[in-house]
C-alpha cells in the first residue's frame, strides 16, 4: 500500500473510535490504518487453549493489525444499513413464527390422540423433547411421530405390568424369587476395576405378584420372556412414575424355568380409563408362577 499523510481527524475505526495514525490505501483506494485489536488467535485471553502463552500476541491479548478506516458519513450509512437489515430480519422472523404457530396448531389437531397421551408423560425425557421440537418446528417428521407413539405404548405397557409393584424386602436382605424378564439392554463401559471395557447389562424383572425388580451388572442378564428363580441381595428401592422398583445385586440363577412365548408376554391394549394405571388381569395370570 502507498502511504498517505498522517491524518489526525476524519477517520474512525469500525466501532466508531476516532483513529489517529498513518493512513494507507489498498489497490481499490480504500483507506486502512494500523491499530491494536483483540488477538484473533486466542480471542483476547492471552493464553493458547487455556494453558500456554499465545504465540500470536505473546500474552498481550491484543495484536497490531491493518484495519479498515471509515469517515463519519460512511459510519452513519453503515449504521442505517445495519438497522434496516435488522428490521427486515425481525419482520421475516415474525412471519415465520406465525407460520410455525399455525402449522403447529393444525399438526396438534391432526394428532390430538398422541399429544394428549404425551402431555400425561411429559416427565419422560424423550417425550418432553418431542413435544418441544413439535412446538419449535411446527410439526414432527413421520419417523419422530412413530417413535413418540412407540415410546408412549411402551410406557403404558410397563405401567400396566407394574401397576401393583411394591418395594420388596429391605436393603441388605438376601432373597430368592421367581421372576420373568420384561426387557433388557446392554452397553459397553469402562471397567470398574482394571483396564479395558466390559459389557454391562440392565435387566428388568417382574415376579408373580407384579413387583418390579432390576439389576445392573455385567455378570447377570436375561432376555425378554425368559423365566427363572434367582437369588440376589436387595441394594435399594426407587420409585418410577407410578410404581416402585427393587434393585438387586450379586444376582445368581438358581433354576431356569420354561420361557414365555411372545403371545404370553404381550399385554392387551388397555381400555379407556380415568385412573392413571389399571391392573391387567390377563397379564398377571400369564406372569404368575407355574403350578
Amino acid at each position: 500500500m502507498d502511504p498517505l499523510p498522517d491524518s489526525e481527524t476524519g477517520y474512525y475505526l469500525e466501532d466508531g473510535t476516532p483513529y489517529k495514525g498513518g493512513v494507507f490505501e489498498d489497490p481499490k483506494g480504500k483507506p486502512f490504518g494500523e491499530a491494536d485489536v483483540e488477538c484473533w488467535k486466542c480471542g483476547g485471553s492471552g493464553r493458547w487453549r487455556g494453558r500456554r502463552q499465545c504465540f500470536a500476541c505473546k500474552g498481550e491479548k491484543t495484536i497490531e493489525e491493518q484495519v479498515r478506516l471509515y469517515t463519519g458519513p460512511q459510519l452513519e450509512k453503515r449504521e442505517k444499513q445495519r438497522l434496516k437489515r435488522r428490521e427486515a430480519a425481525s419482520a421475516a422472523a415474525k412471519v415465520k413464527e406465525a407460520e410455525i404457530a399455525t402449522r403447529y396448531v393444525a399438526f396438534r389437531d391432526e394428532n390430538a390422540h398422541i399429544f394428549e397421551r404425551a402431555e400425561a408423560h411429559r416427565a419422560d425425557k424423550f417425550v418432553a423433547e418431542m413435544l418441544v421440537k413439535a412446538e419449535i418446528w411446527g410439526s414432527l417428521t413421520c419417523a419422530q411421530l412413530d417413535a413418540l407413539a412407540e415410546c408412549l405404548d411402551r410406557r403404558d405397557r410397563i405401567a400396566r405390568i407394574y401397576a401393583e409393584s411394591k418395594p420388596v424386602a429391605s436393603p441388605g436382605d438376601r432373597i430368592e424369587v421367581e421372576v420373568t424378564c420384561t426387557g433388557s439392554a446392554k452397553w459397553l463401559q469402562k471397567k470398574f476395576r482394571g483396564r479395558g471395557r466390559e459389557e454391562m447389562c440392565l435387566t428388568d424383572l417382574v415376579d408373580g405378584e407384579g413387583n418390579a425388580f432390576y439389576a445392573i451388572t455385567p455378570n447377570f442378564g436375561m432376555s425378554e420372556g425368559q423365566r427363572a428363580v434367582v437369588k440376589g441381595t436387595v441394594k435399594t428401592h426407587d420409585e418410577r412414575p407410578g410404581w416402585h422398583r427393587t434393585q438387586l445385586i450379586r444376582v445368581a440363577v438358581v433354576e431356569v424355568l420354561p420361557a414365555l412365548s411372545p403371545e404370553e408376554m404381550r399385554v392387551p391394549e388397555a381400555a379407556p380409563r380415568a385412573a392413571a394405571f389399571v391392573v391387567d388381569e390377563d397379564m398377571l395370570e400369564a406372569l404368575a408362577p407355574a403350578a
